[in-house]
């Protein structure tokens, strides 16, 4: 009985060793396959990809990354890449990113030549509608949520200029007019503007459609609004581009904003019903560029404080009444409108 007792515990004994070693190797196997001090990888984007916004672990948003993008490859896992671009870390789908070639070690023989890398793809800051050409790419574009007078409103960003042109709309739906007709606004793109576009809110502007003669009072919209995209984007440069209507809405914030030296502001027919009564009427405002013509019908007699802000360049529109973008003015006669007054400063 000892005896097996012995043998027993010899078995037990020399399992353990067994199973001790077997896990050392295994562990140190395991260790050894991954490569030591291992870089990112650089890639680049085959194809747009959306990617979601996250704020304190809430999605509030989307963004698309343009074709042609450098990113930096972190992780790999079930078919999935989790990259870091200039909009974040997020997780893609595997065959939308190519990797770049990793640099050979040459040979240490002598007479051996140094491999020529391949070449990679530029990274490309606006992927855009070449009109002029015939031949279309996607358009870089943004989703943002943002809050102004207790409002929610959605804002719209195409491209990823470092400079934003905010289209304050008429009393239609500008916003969609301009998302139909983006390639139109391809030279603003280029020049590295942001094209942004939003809605009003409903509960703030619905009183216009239901009484023509409404007189409204729109102080601190467009303030909260610059300083919510200010703070979303981190951008400071702004072109406030108002019409119709949203050349009033603009008007009502323009004593203040106007102190900002990175605020310009372009003001397209904007309609006296919408403007406040208060403003200086013989103050020439900075960085102000106005368009008008003479017998606009929802103008009427061009007020002094028109007459002193007034671009002339607005010579060229004589005739055509009250100008809407879009309608009597065209969207490449707006870009052109924009290039120039931007220009000048």
């Amino acid at each position: 009985m000892r005896r097996l007792f012995k043998i027993h515990r010899k078995f037990r004994e020399r399992s353990s060793s067994l199973i001790f070693h077997f896990t050392f190797l295994t562990v140190s196997f395991l260790f050894a396959s991954q490569p030591a001090n291992a870089e990112p990888a650089v890639g680049y984007v085959l194809q747009a990809v959306k990617i979601p916004i996250m704020v304190n672990g809430r999605e509030v948003g989307s963004s698309t990354i343009p074709s042609g993008t450098r990113v930096i490859v972190l992780q790999e896992a079930n078919a999935q890449l989790r990259i870091k671009s200039s909009m974040g870390e997020s997780w893609v789908a595997t065959g939308s990113v190519e990797r770049a070639p990793q640099p050979t070690v040459p040979d240490s023989s002598p007479g051996t030549p140094e491999p020529i890398p391949s070449p990679v793809p530029p990274a490309q800051a606006d992927a855009i509608l070449l009109t002029n050409t015939g031949t279309s790419s996607s358009v870089s574009q943004q989703i943002l949520f943002i809050r102004a007078l207790d409002s929610d409103i959605q804002v719209e960003r195409f491209g990823t200029g470092s400079r934003g042109l905010i289209f304050f709309s008429h009393t239609g739906n500008l916003a969609e007019d301009i998302r139909k007709n983006i390639e139109s606004y391809g030279p603003l793109l280029r020049d590295k503007w942001s094209i942004f576009l939003f809605k009003y809110p409903e509960r703030i502007f619905r009183k216009i459609s239901e009484s023509p003669d409404y007189r409204p009072d729109y102080s601190g919209f467009a303030s909260t609004l610059i300083a919510e995209l200010r703070k979303t984007t981190r951008m400071r440069e702004f072109c406030l581009v108002g019409n119709s209507m949203g050349g009033g809405v603009i008007l009502w914030d323009i004593d203040a904003l106007s102190k900002d030296q990175d605020l310009s502001f372009i003001l397209i027919s904007p309609t006296p019903q919408f403007c406040p009564q208060t403003l200086d009427k013989k103050k020439k405002y900075p960085r102000t560029s106005l368009f008008a013509v003479e017998q606009d019908p929802f103008i009427g007699p061009l007020p002094p404080l028109f007459q002193k802000n007034m671009s002339s360049e607005s010579k060229q529109f004589a005739g055509r009444g009250h100008l809407i973008v879009g309608d009597n003015l065209s969207h490449s006669e707006t870009v052109l409108l924009i290039q120039n007054a931007t220009r000048v400063r």
